[in-house]
């Protein structure tokens, strides 16, 4: 368990080389108990952090010393000068915690290593599907209520030569990679591009990008960033512009 918690943690931070992250990409698109200690492990990092947040909020209340009961107790010309010294001991005690705050977010980001996650949102559909039924068993609306299971199972039923084909490709791609599959989300995305869909090629270059950065294989993905590059049009080329930097590393 400690082993595979260790592979977790290199593989979400970046620090495995091209083959094992790709290996282990692999093993994630096929093994459902890892898939399950990838979440836990995720849900871990979330509760921590909260945890942190919480004990930060609780110095910053006990910082409001000494107390009003305190003060009261108190003579009156004792009381005349703790009161104002009491709001500038709150006033210190908020800013310095704030400023403490910042100061660690500024160096966890910093130092955190950035993947495909931090620059991925998934495509949206354009009708949004407002007031719909929530007994609605479309792909469409599985796949805005992120119950993105539901949805692969209604998509990959959509035969190769029916019309919505070509779109459901994209949607499967973006599912991989809102399921943090990378290696899964190649494929259906990369058929996008083949097809040269008119009306997503575009985003599927986009999508395809983030798979190849998120399985560590940077090669490919820098191939596909000049591609892009070269369109001053392309609806991506601004997104690229902020992740070129790391694709290059």
């Amino acid at each position: 368990m400690a082993d595979t918690i260790a592979l977790i943690e290199a593989y979400l931070a970046g620090t495995m080389t091209e083959e094992e992250q790709s290996a282990f990409a692999e093993r994630l698109s096929q093994e459902v108990e890892l898939q399950a200690q990838m979440q836990q492990y995720q849900q871990g990092q979330a509760i921590l952090e909260e945890a942190v947040s919480l004990r930060l909020k609780r110095q910053m209340q006990q910082m409001q010393r000494p107390s009003i009961d305190e003060i009261s107790k108190l003579r009156p010309k004792q009381q005349a000068v703790l009161k104002p010294l009491r709001s500038q001991w709150l006033a210190w005690g908020v800013a310095a915690a704030l400023a403490f705050l910042v100061l660690a977010a500024g160096i966890w980001w910093n130092n955190r290593s950035l993947g495909y996650q931090d620059y991925f949102e998934p495509y949206a559909l354009a009708s949004g599907l407002r007031g719909a039924d929530p007994a609605d068993q479309s792909w469409e609306y599985a796949y805005q209520q992120k119950a993105y299971e539901q949805a692969k199972a209604i998509l990959t039923q959509i035969a190769q030569d029916e019309a919505d084909w070509v779109e459901a490709q994209l949607y499967l791609g973006n599912i991989a990679l809102a399921q943090h599959k990378p290696a899964e989300a190649i494929k259906p995305l990369q058929a996008v591009i083949e097809l040269q869909s008119v009306r997503f090629q575009s985003t599927a270059e986009w999508y395809l990008l983030l798979a190849y950065w998120g399985q560590g294989d940077k090669r490919s993905a820098q191939q596909l960033a000049q591609k892009i590059a070269q369109n001053p049009q392309h609806p991506y080329l601004s997104k690229l512009k902020q992740i070129q930097g790391y694709l290059a590393d």
